[in-house]
């Protein structure tokens, strides 16, 4: 009879939940600040350069991530050649983005000055994270986890202090972050000794192309209608939107723990992906069910009545978190055995039906059509790749990634045979 495959390393996943958590409490009190600070108007303009800033640097290379822990966890790319790799780049990044602003003239005036080292600091602080990942290094990754949003928190009240909290400083601290993310992570490779120089892997670079693409799609799935958004609607409606996201996307904090295990384990050796998915599924649904029983006091009492709107947007947006927390998790342990392509199709079809159905429903229904037209999509892409793992692995049945165990909340342990 052959082994079970365990859970991965269950006290990794506590850790990273409790991390998360931890930062999610955090980051909520700092938005709390900044929401309140800027109200609906500037909220909208704040997300608007915060999209700007992530897409760019998604197309120069931060969307590499997953191929960057994979090489790293499967042993085919040395940590230190990353290392070396991802800080050039970032720099040359720079420098493209300020040349193409000296050509241009539209959006290089204002807060889009800024942008361009925003785009490389963004870019650097991801990569040499996904390389930390690769590692297997979650003590630093679940450091980092709480220090950022630490830090934000600071410089929110800092600004508040002085007065001067408006979406341009709030750009400004998101750069001091992501340069102190850049600088923790260089010093903690820096103190180890340089690995051996590997050969060239073979097939990588299909790999690093389907991830690349894969992670376009998806930010295509999750943001496109914050883009969309903006250009049917006022920024005060792009602000209430932005929060309903904001808020509709922390239950992902468990999901998101149990991802930064999985891939670079999984692309080591045999995962309970079973027990992992009905975990990952009942306690992001149960997130959700609280979430929403409690939005319409909690969010008004957190925000202020500006923003009570976003209770009812929440209602909308929160299937689609349910769907996408199993899909995150399936869709990393396909990648992790070799096979990105399932997330880059998953994510490609639902941003191919997300950003028509979208352009549909917001005229008539306004942020309620782009909620529900996100939940839709997002259902659809988590059956996806429900359908694609279960031909990968055909001894798993729907109610075996779904249907909870008792078994499944015992401590874990790889079980043999006698």
């Amino acid at each position: 009879m052959a082994t079970e495959a365990p859970l991965p390393k269950f006290r990794w996943i506590r850790r990273g939940f409790l991390a998360s958590a931890t930062a999610l409490l955090i980051g909520l009190f700092a938005s709390i600040l900044v929401n309140r600070g800027l109200g609906p108007a500037g909220r909208g303009t704040l997300a608007i350069l915060q999209l700007g800033v992530t897409g760019i640097a998604l197309a120069f290379g931060s969307g590499m991530q997953g191929t960057i822990v994979y090489a790293v966890g499967s042993g085919r790319l040395s940590p230190h050649r990353l290392l070396s790799w991802s800080l050039s780049w970032s720099a040359l990044v720079l420098g493209l983005c300020y040349l193409a602003r000296s050509l241009g003239s539209g959006g290089s005036e204002g807060l889009w000055r800024i942008v361009p080292i925003l785009v490389a600091m963004e870019l650097a602080s991801s990569l040499l994270m996904a390389i930390h990942h690769g590692r297997s290094d979650f003590n630093f990754v679940h450091v980092m986890i709480l220090i950022s949003p630490v830090l934000m928190l600071c410089g929110v009240l800092l600004l508040h202090l002085f007065a001067v909290i408006a979406p341009g400083t709030i750009l400004l601290v998101q750069g001091a972050v992501a340069g102190t993310a850049i600088l923790l992570a260089t010093l903690r490779l820096g103190k180890e000794a340089p690995s051996p120089r590997l050969p060239p892997p073979a097939g990588l670079a299909g790999h690093a192309l389907l991830v690349y693409l894969a992670s376009l799609s998806a930010f295509a799935m999750y943001r496109a209608d914050l883009a969309l958004v903006s250009h049917f609607l006022r920024p005060a409606d792009v602000g209430l939107y932005a929060v309903a996201t904001f808020l509709a996307e922390k239950p992902w904090l468990l999901s998101d723990a149990v991802v930064q295990v999985l891939f670079p384990l999984a692309a080591g050796g045999p995962v309970d992906m079973g027990r992992v998915c009905r975990m990952t599924f009942w306690a992001t649904l149960a997130a959700c069910g609280a979430l929403a029983a409690c939005a319409a006091w909690l969010v008004p009492l957190l925000y202020g009545s500006a923003y009570a709107p976003v209770s009812w947007l929440l209602l909308w947006l929160l299937p689609g978190t349910v769907s996408l927390g199993v899909a995150k998790v399936l869709a990393a342990a396909l990648a992790a055995k070799g096979s990105p392509s399932h997330g880059f199709q998953a994510g490609l079809a639902s941003a191919a039906l997300n950003i028509p159905l979208t352009i549909l429903l917001i005229p008539r229904f306004g942020t309620a059509g782009a909620a529900l037209a996100c939940s839709v999509t997002y259902l659809l892409a988590a059956g996806f790749l429900v359908v694609r793992f279960l031909r990968q692995e055909p001894g798993t049945s729907w109610p075996g990634l779904l249907a909870l165990r008792v078994s499944d909340w015992n401590r874990t342990r790889p079980r043999g045979t006698a």
